[in-house]
């Protein structure tokens, strides 16, 4: 999905291209584009009834706050939304404006000191050698405190969210869920909790606030994978410093393991990583080679870096360089692309999962320009070489799934929006499962908002 001024052009990689039917001049100079036959999955901020798509047109340009509108039977919906994600919908008609009226002209600013010389430059990657296609995205929560009591969903917290999903396996744990976090929520007592949920539909059941992780393993963040036995979760938590040797302000990912997922107490702390929040993993048999991708820059790290280890349960990880994708095909670090990508900010988001071919898709957070207060926390994806792990072979720099419902925008920061969360325009890929029996297909689950869980079903195949 490639992030557009939406009075300049649309675009997206998931949708058929448009067709411009015709141009519409407001009496202030403003263009609107009119495209028959298309809606958008951005949610309208106010709707205004009106007789035309003309005067729907001049709703939108009087509108200091309207981007763009929708028609339809007689009313038109004026849209903020910094993304613009068409759909084709029989009767609806886009309206875009492309030009507004110029501001005077700032005053000349001082010159600017001169900046750090820029690094080496990022060498290119290999052509594309995969389509994602999202085939599902729920428009309202699976979690939260905002479901009522009783429902499916309902959780006793305000704040429920950043999921990782615990697989079913037999003979360890015959339901298979999510464990969230729960900030602040006197019912769980801010710990990590539990609540069962289908991997074939995203249904979840209300949350279990009995059930309630030490908070000596983490309390925020989790990531669960299982192998070779054991369920293993790299969560986020503070005071962990000076333990197995880990000796840096930024040793706040812990590692714990059970073979009970669903006994909370039975997790066992094996490791402490300078990671900041996350271990995002590829996990092997003893001997071999496994990898976790972590971390979040460009603060407190510089990216994203990768370590790794011939044996999870030792605790010992070694970071090591990316040797693809990065600048001069090796560098410890693999960083934002920059304002003109939509891409300011990185944060490790699902553990590593394995395609079909034998390489390998991480899904990871985004920031766009304007984050925290007016920008997307969004999900992109990598795709990494089967017998090179540390080589990335192909980077989506548009992002795929964007803040689009209420519960990830917080109803657009609306006071009076039933949803709580710690900020919005966030979707936080922090899960992401094979679906049984569809080849390259994942359900994710995500934080919403800071303050709410989602999913999304994505399909990875070759072009």
């Amino acid at each position: 999905m490639k992030f557009l001024d939406p009075r300049d052009a649309v675009a997206t990689v998931l949708v058929a291209t448009l067709v411009l039917c015709r141009l519409l001049t407001g009496a202030s100079g403003q263009v609107c584009k009119m495209m028959n036959g298309t809606d958008t999955v951005e949610y309208y901020y106010h709707e205004v009834k009106v007789a035309s798509e003309d005067a729907c047109c001049q709703s939108c340009i009087s509108d200091d706050k309207c981007k763009y509108a929708t028609f339809a039977d007689g009313t038109c919906y004026l849209k903020d939304s910094a993304t613009l994600t068409p759909k084709k919908k029989s009767g609806v008609t886009l309206i875009v404006q492309t030009k507004r009226p110029s501001p005077p002209p700032a005053p000349p600013a001082p010159p600017a000191p001169p900046g750090p010389t820029p690094g080496p430059p990022i060498p290119p990657l290999p052509a594309p050698k995969y389509k994602l296609v999202l085939s599902d995205h729920t428009t309202t929560p699976v979690l939260s405190g905002a479901i009522s009591a009783g429902q499916p969903g309902h959780s006793p917290c305000p704040l429920t969210f950043n999921p990782a999903y615990v697989p079913v396996v037999d003979g360890l744990n015959s339901v298979g869920g999510v464990i969230v976090r729960t900030d602040n929520c006197d019912a769980t007592d801010g710990s990590l909790s539990f609540a069962p949920c289908s991997l074939e539909t995203g249904v979840c059941d209300p949350l279990n606030a009995s059930y309630q992780i030490p908070h000596g393993v983490g309390t925020q963040d989790p990531r669960v994978i299982f192998h070779g036995g054991y369920f293993y979760n790299f969560a986020y938590g503070t005071g962990f410093a000076n333990n197995f040797g880990c000796n840096s302000s930024l040793c706040t990912t812990p590692l714990s393991r059970t073979t009970n997922p669903m006994d909370p107490t039975s997790w066992e702390l094996i490791g402490v990583y300078p990671w900041h929040r996350n271990g995002c993993c590829l996990l092997r048999d003893k001997g071999q080679d496994s990898f976790c991708i972590f971390g979040e820059g460009p603060n407190p790290l510089p990216g994203l870096g990768i370590a790794k280890t011939t044996d999870i349960n030792s605790g010992v990880f070694t970071q090591v360089n990316w040797t693809g994708g990065v600048p001069n095909n090796n560098a410890p670090w693999l960083e934002p692309l920059g304002a003109d990508l939509q891409e300011i900010k990185l944060e490790a988001g699902t553990h590593i999962m394995e395609l079909s071919t034998g390489d390998l898709v991480h899904f990871y957070a985004a920031a766009t320009p304007g984050w925290v207060a007016n920008g997307n926390y969004t999900c992109g994806y990598i795709i990494l070489d089967k017998d090179e792990p540390t080589k990335i072979i192909q980077r989506h720099s548009g992002q795929f799934l964007v803040p689009t419902y209420p519960y990830e925008t917080l109803c657009n920061g609306d006071s009076n929006c039933k949803y709580n969360g710690e900020r919005k325009n966030v979707i936080f890929a922090s899960s992401a499962t094979p679906l049984p029996n569809k080849k390259d297909t994942f359900r994710l689950f995500f934080g919403a908002g800071d303050g709410n869980v989602g999913t999304a079903v994505v399909t990875v195949s070759l072009l």
